[in-house]
């Protein structure tokens, strides 16, 4: 009976072994660099941990470009009143303020 060297399953012959392994531990190349891993979990992990995006303000993590530079616009962009310079963490809340405190 053949065993996946992988996980030690075992299989009733050769070609059930074969679509098992080429379906669950078929290589995995990381998204932003040619490593290539035996598993997706070792991909994963090799990307969390090499190819992370961390906020420089809160330290979060994030697991790309795109997820960090929305984080840092939602949560850490500072938007400047016109008219008497108080900051605020969205655009629509400085308009919003705009609009109360400072329309004719």
């Amino acid at each position: 009976m053949p065993v996946c060297n992988h996980c030690d399953r075992s299989f009733v012959d050769k070609n059930a072994l074969r679509m098992h392994t080429e379906s669950k531990h078929k290589p995995s190349e990381c998204t932003y660099c040619d490593r290539t891993f035996k598993t997706l979990d070792g991909r994963d992990q090799h990307e969390r941990t090499k190819h992370s995006f961390n906020c420089s303000i809160c330290n979060r993590q994030f697991g790309s470009k795109e997820a960090l530079d929305q984080h840092e616009e939602a949560k850490h962009s500072e938007y400047e009143c016109r008219y008497c310079d108080k900051e605020f963490t969205s655009d629509g809340a400085r308009i919003q303020h705009q609009n109360a405190k400072h329309a004719p």
